[in-house]
């Protein structure tokens, strides 16, 4: 798919970028929109090595 991509736009590195900033967008998109319900407070009381 990436060569592909390459050879529509005439460069391997074009082709690298836009995979690459498309991957990211999505990535910050499920990111943004899924619920994660971090509770820190109670990472924080656990009994947790310090650097956890």
């Amino acid at each position: 798919m990436l060569g592909r991509l390459g050879t529509a736009l005439g460069s391997p590195i074009k082709a690298s970028v836009v995979s690459f900033i498309l991957g990211f967008v999505l990535l910050c998109a499920v990111v943004v929109f899924r619920d994660h319900g971090l509770d820190l407070g109670k990472a924080i009381r656990g009994h947790n090595p310090p650097w956890m």
